[in-house]
């Protein structure tokens, strides 16, 4: 059993053009949790809410299962010291991540969906992600994101009209964008 915890928790480096999404060492169980989340969301969406896949072309159904894979990937893979260390060797990397993240609006044409809350939601979550990122240095970040992302939600729920498979991808973007990338959640342990 030691033999397995090793080969799972031994670091692994990791490809260069992989590493925006993954860093540049990452264990190899915690590429299997990121990649099993990516795989399983969509999956799941699919199966509850096949209706939200078929009623589009098969061409834009494979991309929105692509940009959900993406925006759930996402969401572990921020939280990984890895990812995590080389963002914050690499400041300016973290500022173009956040400033590409357009995801929301594809998928919501990919699906065929209104445009104004994915547009609404992508703003919001790229101002808030760049005021957490301005406070890097700030032993307060994880409360101001905290605080950021439950008003995100409670807009999401209470003030955007989206379907049930664009909240849920909604809120995972915005928890993966805000929290999970935004957020130094290695830098203030101590403070």
């Amino acid at each position: 059993m030691k033999v397995l915890s090793d080969y799972l928790l031994a670091p692994i480096t990791i490809n260069r053009h992989l590493q925006d999404v993954f860093g540049e060492q990452q264990q190899l169980l915690q590429l299997l949790v990121i990649s099993l989340f990516g795989v399983l969301t969509p999956c799941l969406l699919l199966l509850l809410y096949p209706q939200s896949f078929s009623a589009v072309p098969q061409w834009k159904s494979v991309l929105a299962v692509i940009l959900i894979a993406d925006i759930a990937a996402g969401c572990i893979a921020n939280f990984s010291r890895s990812t995590n260390n080389f963002y914050a060797r690499h400041s300016a990397k973290r500022w173009g991540f956040i400033i590409i993240h357009w995801h929301l609006v594809i998928l919501a044409f990919a699906l065929e969906q209104t445009l104004q809350s994915s547009v609404i939601v992508t703003l919001y979550t790229l101002v808030a992600a760049s005021i957490i990122n301005l406070l890097r240095d700030n032993a307060g970040q994880k409360f101001y994101a905290g605080t950021l992302m439950a008003l995100g939600y409670l807009g999401i729920n209470t003030l955007v009209e989206s379907s049930i498979v664009m909240s849920t991808v909604q809120g995972l973007f915005m928890f993966k964008v805000i929290f999970s990338f935004a957020v130094e959640h290695y830098g203030h342990e101590n403070q």
